[in-house]
């Protein structure tokens, strides 16, 4: 073979090798892409089927509405494109995919185009809820727009809630009964009230009738003993002045006089009771007062009952009339000590106390600071029907000629006329404490007065 057949040959070749190792680099590239193209195809199937599985078994309803022009105008209507399971479970409508709204729900076409077209047309998503007319069940849903906005799709997202808005009625319905119910019984609380505050008030009538009866007949019976004994010395001393008999007229008007000032003491335990006394109130030491009258207590009440004293620190100071509070003092003693037949404990306490707006009402009283003195014994004690009436006047427990009835309603009055309250605690067998409230004089008011 001629040399330049050869150098022809071998420039063949060279270019064979070259064509091929093109080839095969080509080739190389284009295995490579088919790789690439399958793993995105893999990808995009595995994502499918992850959409697909999420799509079919949320729990929510889904579809994907697409607008177009109708008979009616611009985007007057859609067709659902997709929808899941849910939808059906949800809206209670099947095998939607493929149909109109109009063709679906023609009646609630126009409300429902109203929602999703502004959706379309802004971007802004929604969220309302909406009752389905044809099945009656409520939804509560969440619109979005899918892109790009030239597809015309709407994605739209949906649970039922019929069950929350029948919960919520019927939770409704019943705060509506409760509320009715609650009023009439309110209503018929307060007829009941009414009617209990019309028979509270004729038994306070009736009981002031009582009362009125009893201080009239008591009054009459006291005076008309007191005027029979004036009378009759008076009467007597005439006799006995026409008889020229002056020897014995001193001794009749003596009798007079000391019935005569019986019935100024009845009187005055009748203003006393009625609050219309004249008190010389003074700043007065509590403690003091007690322990002044210690002694002169003790021998009243005899050797056979024993006398407590408890006194309150610091000593406070009250504005009363000292010779009254005294009194008032004594004979809640003597009736202490009348409650104690043969022997027993009699305890006389001082206590400062401050009275909040709650425990100050219950005592009739402004809240503020007071002084309470209690006379407490371990005595027979009182019925509930003696404790109402202990402080009306003329009641009196003891039989005939052993009291008049006066003593404890004369401390209730000069207490009430001092600015405090009296109050009886008593449980029969066991004893009684009397208690007495008293406003506190303020150490400032005390260096004024």
């Amino acid at each position: 073979m001629p040399p330049s057949e050869l150098d022809t040959l071998r420039q063949q070749l060279d270019a064979l090798r070259q064509q091929n190792t093109q080839l095969k680099a080509q080739l190389a590239e284009r295995n490579a892409r088919d790789r690439v193209q399958a793993q995105i195809e893999q990808a995009l199937a595995e994502a499918r089927q992850r959409y697909l599985f999420l799509f079919d078994t949320m729990d929510e309803g889904f579809c994907i509405i697409e607008f177009f022009d109708g008979p009616h105008g611009p985007l007057s209507d859609y067709i659902h494109i997709e929808a899941n399971a849910a939808y059906a479970k949800h809206a209670g409508i099947e095998h939607v995919v493929g149909q109109t709204l109009r063709s679906m729900v023609a009646a609630e076409a126009d409300d429902w185009i109203e929602r999703y077209r502004p959706v379309l047309l802004t971007g802004e998503p929604v969220r309302f809820e909406q009752e389905l007319v044809a099945t009656g069940r409520f939804l509560s849903i969440c619109a979005f727009r899918m892109e790009p906005a030239s597809a015309r799709q709407v994605a739209v997202l949906f649970q039922d809630i019929t069950e929350r808005i029948r919960a919520q009625g019927a939770l409704k319905r019943l705060n509506e009964d409760l509320e009715q119910r609650v009023a009439q019984a309110v209503a018929e609380l307060q007829q009941e009230q009414h009617q209990l505050h019309k028979a509270e008030e004729a038994l306070r009538q009736s009981q002031k009738m009582e009362a009125v009866g009893q201080l009239t007949g008591g009054i009459a019976h006291d005076f008309n003993n007191l005027l029979t004994g004036v009378l009759g010395a008076l009467q007597i001393s005439r006799n006995l002045l026409a008889k020229g008999r002056h020897q014995d007229i001193d001794r009749l008007l003596d009798t007079a006089e000391e019935a005569s000032n019986r019935a100024a003491s009845l009187i005055q335990r009748l203003l006393a009771f009625s609050r219309r006394q004249l008190l010389d109130p003074r700043p007065t030491d509590m403690n003091a007062l007690v322990a002044g009258m210690e002694e002169l207590i003790r021998r009243s009440v005899g050797p056979q009952i024993e006398v407590n004293v408890i006194t309150s620190t610091p000593p406070w100071h009250t504005f009363v009339d000292p010779p009254q509070l005294e009194n008032a003092l004594l004979n809640l003693c003597l009736n202490a000590r009348d409650a104690l037949p043969d022997y027993g404990h009699i305890t006389i306490e001082t206590r400062n106390l401050l009275l909040d707006a709650q425990d100050a009402a219950l005592l009739d009283l402004p809240p503020g600071h007071y002084l309470r003195l209690s006379v407490c014994d371990d005595g027979t004690g009182m019925p509930p029907e003696v404790q109402r009436r202990v402080f009306d006047p003329f009641f009196t427990t003891k039989p005939v000629g052993q009291g008049t009835g006066l003593g404890l309603s004369m401390v209730y009055g000069f207490v009430r006329q001092s600015g405090g309250q009296a109050r009886v605690q008593s449980v029969p067998g066991q004893g009684t404490s009397i208690h007495l409230y008293l406003p506190r004089l303020e150490p400032q008011e005390d260096l004024r007065t």
